[in-house]
């Protein structure tokens, strides 16, 4: 994608302006504006991912609605180069102007999504000095207001690899503050971390605010269908379970952005009943109409009948056709609304959507509702 080219100096002064600052958790982990008021209970914060393969779909965004867009995702390469940059920053110039007059910083997405990958990076002094360098001179460029580390490793790793991802954004941490304070750093960590792959103490302690892993309590491959992002039951998948793990980690709850599902997913199932046993793989859905060739969550249930889980409270419909059954899961406006009600009254600092543009604006007033009650 190309996006409108802007006169050079124009595009300086873009990169510069978009250094702004987020209202994310701040570094002292204080909630008070000076005069006694607690900003925790005023707003909710709220970051959105938008996905560079949706190209111009942020221009169908409520820029009011957020205080951190994401741009997903620079993939790191075994050897710790950023070499797919997707275009950063010259083919989003309109996106970083469209931003700034919002006053919406962006944070980088810098991806490692292959446990091989990580390994591979992690084990070697030289891989991670030159990842360490590519972050620093994008951050350097102005360009961006932050960087967000989304790593998602699920297989056990060794202590020495473990914990060089910890140094890792450590000194990334104090290479940014040295160059550019004003920068911010997050890191995505998972719901669970039954490998053990995580030190999530010691990367939380390293960073402005981290992004826990919501969704995908029940997953495309799973063994069985289910809600996507339950806040009860469902056998502890769920964010009860996912935040009694990071309040016995020492994380504070000011600091940590749930994430929230804008997609779904559908699967063939052996049986009618909720959590029936899969058969086969499922497939994407988005909730709006989003993507050529994948079904609209939302639009799937209103031909087959929309059904409410009455644990999770989250949506779901079943199919039944000459191949068998199928349910499909997904989260609207009212499953949402609970999961903002969820992040206030448990005083979390907010949500990360992802992706927004997997949804539309049917969805805003109930993220507006919660950011401004």
């Amino acid at each position: 994608m190309r996006l409108r080219q802007l006169p050079i100096i124009l595009l300086v002064v873009l990169l510069q302006a978009c250094s702004a600052s987020d209202s994310v958790a701040p570094e002292d982990g204080s909630t008070d504006d000076g005069t006694g008021t607690d900003l925790s209970q005023l707003r909710m914060q709220v970051a959105g991912y938008h996905v560079s393969w949706m190209e111009r779909a942020w221009t169908e965004y409520d820029f009011d609605l957020l205080d951190v867009l994401f741009f997903f995702d620079l993939p790191v390469d075994p050897d710790g180069r950023l070499a797919d940059t997707q275009g950063w920053p010259h083919a989003w110039v309109d996106l970083i102007a469209e931003a700034r007059s919002h006053d919406v910083p962006i944070h980088l997405t810098i991806s490692i999504l292959e446990a091989d990958v990580f390994h591979s990076v992690f084990s070697s002094a030289a891989h991670v000095e030159q990842l360490l360098s590519g972050i620093t001179g994008i951050a350097a460029s102005g360009s961006v207001g932050g960087i967000h580390l989304d790593v998602e490793i699920f297989e056990p790793m060794t202590p020495g690899v473990r914990g060089a991802y910890t140094r890792f954004v450590q000194s990334l941490r104090e290479r940014l503050r040295s160059q550019r304070p004003d920068v911010k750093l997050s890191v995505f960590l998972t719901a669970l971390d039954t490998s053990d792959a995580y030190d999530e103490a010691a990367l939380a302690a390293a960073s402005d605010f981290v992004v826990v892993q919501g969704y995908d309590m029940h997953w495309l491959t799973g063994d069985t269908a289910g809600p996507l992002s339950p806040i009860r039951g469902w056998a502890g998948r769920s964010w009860d379970t996912i935040l009694s793990r990071y309040d016995a980690l020492g994380i504070d709850r000011r600091q940590m952005l749930f994430a929230v599902p804008y997609y779904g997913y559908e699967w063939p199932t052996q049986g009618p009943l909720p959590g029936a046993r899969t058969a086969a793989q499922g497939v994407l859905t988005t909730f709006a109409p989003a993507l050529a060739g994948v079904s609209s969550a939302r639009e799937r249930a209103l031909e087959h009948g929309l059904r409410r889980d009455s644990v999770s409270g989250s949506p779901w419909y079943l199919i039944e056709d000459s191949t068998g059954w199928r349910q499909g899961w997904f989260e609207d406006a009212a499953s949402l609304g609970e999961k903002y009600d969820f992040t206030r009254e448990q005083g979390l600092a907010g949500v990360a959507i992802f992706p927004l543009s997997y949804g539309d604006r049917s969805l805003d007033s109930t993220l507006r509702a919660a950011r401004w009650p």
